[in-house]
């Protein structure tokens, strides 16, 4: 597992299309970059945004992707559940850790 700044000389698509899961926010180009690298994503929803619904579906659908709850990501709890963050969704299921 490795974590990223947000500013690295590192090309960020050749990270996503390297890793066996990326793990982010919810936004258009990292949605678009793990689609593009056919990489597992593992996201923090953003309900306040309107593109979001549309976004979670296509994950789910396309990505095997999975919400982690945001308290969950900021006290490290999803760290112990981390395997089972990388197995498809179930439907109906809300977000892992709550």
């Amino acid at each position: 597992m490795r974590a990223i700044p947000h500013v690295s000389a590192l090309y960020h698509p050749d990270l996503v299309a390297a890793a066996d899961a990326v793990m982010g926010k919810l936004g258009y180009s990292t949605v678009a970059e793990a689609y593009y690298g056919r990489t597992q994503f593992l996201y923090l929803p953003r309900p306040r945004f309107p593109e979001s619904g549309i976004l979670e579906e296509f994950v789910k659908r396309e990505l095997n992707g999975n919400a982690i709850d945001p308290h969950t990501f900021e006290t490290g709890e999803w760290l112990s559940d981390f395997h089972h963050l990388l197995e498809p969704p179930e439907e109906g299921t809300a977000y892992i850790g709550e």
